[in-house]
């Protein structure tokens, strides 16, 4: 069985067993893995049979279009009961996103700087390039006018590697007392006031230091559906550290409940057809073919069902719990969630 899990995963066969055969060995050989491969399965057939595709008799690639369809469909209803139509600006389907994943993710803080640190921050490594962006004749009277954490989130996209690494070397002479216990911010990037200039390509912003997340209003989503806008919010508040609030995105609209139980459904073709929400939107958005699409999300949801499963065996029987900190998220290079000083890549980073 760790084969075929291997080949969902896209993980090394070797790596796999190694892992599985020690928690069946220090779990009493529960079979945990034969039962989530028969539930994959099961699960699959009905997934197919409630649109319509014959599970004896579909291709991989007519399983991956269908989702496209499905995905597009469920985006327009979302869309239609939220008032949202073709007019509707991108910096409204933004404000629609932000304001439905503060309404479902949950809200925990993070240690943060507090602004009166992050300003001076800023004075000593002077953003200059958003200042000429925003039409400041000074870094002193950006920073007096603009929220800090909006500030952060342009250096991000308009200022040089150089710069952002002089910040983090300039933030990390800061003590303890700099920083405060904060929720994070979801910032709405004005497209109208900054046009053209930046130097990234991807829609996902995130700092560390401000507890900020930003969406870029690229013109890869000028019609994207609030439901893409609200997905990759909650991608980039996970890369904060926040918990995976996708269930509850699901559970927001009728529209979206099919998706609701799909998070680690993955068929065993050889494509590796993922039916987690998130890889979905991702193909979909960036309109890859099957070759090159991505099943990171769907692939990490059920490999941590399957040791979440492990481990509440191990709780019952032993203190002994093995790590289970294995990520599979890693797929290739483009796909890496960012530090402060680089790209978010993930849904347009996902990852």
């Amino acid at each position: 069985m760790s084969k075929k899990i291997a080949h969902l995963l896209s993980r090394p066969e070797s790596e796999v067993s190694s892992i599985l055969s020690d928690l069946e060995k220090k779990s009493g050989y529960p079979s945990e893995d034969v039962r989530l491969l028969v539930e994959n399965k099961h699960r699959l057939r009905t997934k197919l049979t409630q649109i319509g595709l014959d599970p004896d008799d579909t291709t991989d690639q007519e399983l991956y279009y269908a989702l496209f369809a499905k995905f597009q469909r469920d985006g327009e209803l979302l869309d239609q009961s939220l008032g949202i139509d073709q007019a509707t600006s991108i910096n409204e389907r933004i404000n629609r996103a932000v304001q439905i994943v503060s309404k479902i993710a949950k809200k925990e803080e993070l240690w943060v700087l507090k602004k009166t640190a992050a300003k001076k921050a800023l004075l000593a490594i002077p953003p200059r390039q958003v200042a000429k962006k925003l039409g400041y004749r000074s870094v002193a009277s950006l920073i007096k006018r603009e929220h800090v954490a909006y500030i952060y989130i342009l250096g991000l996209a308009l200022e040089s590697i150089s710069w952002q690494k002089n910040l983090s070397k300039q933030v990390s002479k800061f003590s303890t007392s700099d920083y405060e216990l904060r929720g994070i911010e979801l910032v709405n990037v004005n497209r109208a006031k900054i046009q053209n200039g930046s130097r990234i390509s991807e829609e996902i912003l995130t700092d560390r230091f401000t507890g900020t997340v930003a969406i870029w209003p690229s013109q890869t989503l000028e019609k994207a559906s609030v439901l893409s806008l609200a997905l990759m919010v909650l991608t980039g508040l996970e890369s904060l550290g926040q918990a995976n609030s996708l269930r509850a995105l699901c559970e927001f609209s009728p529209a979206l409940e099919w998706w609701a139980d799909c998070n680690f459904l993955i068929s065993e073709g050889g494509s590796r057809v993922s039916l987690n929400l998130k890889d979905v939107a991702h193909n979909y958005l960036k309109n890859l073919n099957i070759e090159d699409s991505v099943s990171h999300h769907g692939a990490n949801s059920l490999w941590l069902e399957l040791t979440g499963r492990y481990k509440k065996i191990l709780s019952l029987i032993s203190d002994d719990i093995p790590n289970l900190q294995v990520s599979y998220n890693k797929v290739n290079d483009d796909l890496n969630m960012p530090m402060h000083d680089e790209l978010a890549t993930e849904y347009v980073t996902l990852e």
